[in-house]
């Protein structure tokens, strides 16, 4: 497929840097034929989700009784049912439902690296009626091409793909506060997920003046999932014990889900 050509030229980390080979022309946002699948074409919606053994994803149900993944599902449910759109959503909620792969006995990951495992895990493709999401956690730290090692990098999504890859070994950091690191998991996958969909300029326009244009394709607003500090792994924490309080299950702010509402 077309998208697959494109994703060696760009990457956007969770840092809020861009990534990449510098010999290459760099894609500037989600690419038109990607959104119009998810946008104009779909009918339904998939995440799939593999994970490297030692790197389990949080599943199941939070103290309250409520899934874990539900957090997720609120989120996707609220851009697409936003718009009007009659989707058939297929996001895993337990473990059983989601793809363990060996592991691959290593501490860093390149965006090549990452891109090599999707290709040869990924089940379904993105395009036609199927929306796909390949989710993947791994262990290790994400690697720059320059060979500089982030440890607090705890998501990426891959401009111009459906891919993002979750790095287990920062977020099982806070696994002395369950309740913290199951919602920054899901929080990050919600906030790449909002990149990966074109929010804040990032292939969606914007209807108001809400991006904050020195950091990219992130929010003005710090209580949307998307404002540019929560892709640190402390202002994460500091979002998540907020947004815990607040009993809220979208993190997205109205500015962000009126401009996909406009697509």
């Amino acid at each position: 497929m077309k998208h697959l050509l494109l994703i060696l030229t760009f990457i956007l980390i969770s840092c809020g840097q861009e990534v990449g080979d510098p010999s290459v022309t760099y894609l500037q946002a989600q690419t038109t034929e990607n959104l119009d699948v998810l946008f104009k074409s779909m009918s339904d919606f998939t995440m799939e989700v593999h994970y490297e053994v030692g790197a389990e994803p949080y599943a199941g149900s939070t103290s309250n009784g409520n899934k874990v993944w539900g957090l997720t599902e609120s989120n996707v449910k609220a851009i697409f049912e936003g718009r009007g759109q009659s989707v058939n959503y297929h996001i895993p909620k337990e473990l059983n439902e989601m793809h363990q792969f060996a592991d691959q006995a290593k501490s860093t990951w390149t965006t090549s690296e990452l891109l090599n495992l999707e290709k040869s895990l990924r089940q379904q493709k993105h395009g036609g009626s199927n929306g796909n999401f390949f989710i993947v956690f791994v262990n290790g730290h994400f690697k720059y091409s320059d060979g500089e090692v982030n440890k607090d990098i705890i998501g990426v999504s891959l401009t111009g793909t459906t891919v993002i890859a979750i790095f287990k070994d920062v977020i099982s950091q806070y696994s002395a506060e369950p309740g913290v690191a199951k919602f920054m998991e899901q929080a990050t996958i919600i906030h790449e997920f909002g990149h990966a969909i074109g929010l804040v300029n990032n292939g969606v326009a914007l209807t108001s003046s809400h991006q904050d244009s020195q950091k990219g394709a992130h929010c003005s607003n710090s209580d949307c999932v998307l404002y540019w500090a929560n892709e640190g792994r402390s202002d994460m924490v500091s979002f998540i014990r907020k947004f815990i309080l607040s009993g809220k299950t979208v993190m997205f702010d109205q500015a962000c889900l009126d401009d996909v509402k406009a697509y």
